[in-house]
């Protein structure tokens, strides 16, 4: 495992491999899985990051049990739809998708809290976006590439960084 997001890249430069492929192999190590089991166990957790995503934009969207949250990633996607909107489709997809699951979570519903449980629409909002933007809804190769969009967040934006998103 890896303590910082420097510590990764480093490991990354070193092996000359790219993260997703690093962390595949971490992950094959860590749960004494097979590359497969690992595989299926990624695509069932960008499902449910899609999943709630989805859930929480669609129709007036969902709201937490005391009703103090919720229903503004619907209003998003309808502002988002109506094609007025100040930045473009991506910026606002991203904010739909980050919305809608952070109100899903509120809701009690399904998510998936990796790797910042804290910040559980963080992923799912750029990350599907991204992914879909570079390959469309086929993301199911198991070549990683599907990933690669995933490698410039560490890279670019918290280079020393803890792995759970806290500076060092």
């Amino acid at each position: 495992m890896y303590r910082n997001v420097s510590s990764l890249i480093k490991a990354c430069d070193e092996l000359n491999l790219p993260i997703w492929e690093l962390m595949i192999r971490s992950e094959i190590k860590y749960e004494r899985a097979t590359r497969q089991e690992v595989w299926d166990k990624m695509k069932n957790q960008l499902q449910v990051m899609e999943n709630a995503a989805h859930r929480g934009a669609d129709g007036n969207g969902v709201h937490s049990p005391t009703g103090l949250t919720g229903g503004e990633a619907a209003k998003m996607r309808k502002y988002r739809e109506s094609g007025k909107g100040l930045s473009g489709e991506l910026i606002l997809s991203a904010i739909q998708n980050s919305l809608a699951t952070n109100e899903v979570n509120a809701a009690m519903g399904l998510i998936c809290a990796t790797p910042t449980a804290g910040s559980s629409g963080t992923i799912p909002g750029v990350g599907e976006i991204h992914i879909y933007e570079k390959h469309g809804s086929e993301c199911d190769s198991g070549t990683g590439t599907e990933h690669e969009s995933f490698e410039a967040v560490p890279r670019c934006c918290v280079p020393d960084h803890d792995i759970h998103g806290t500076p060092r």
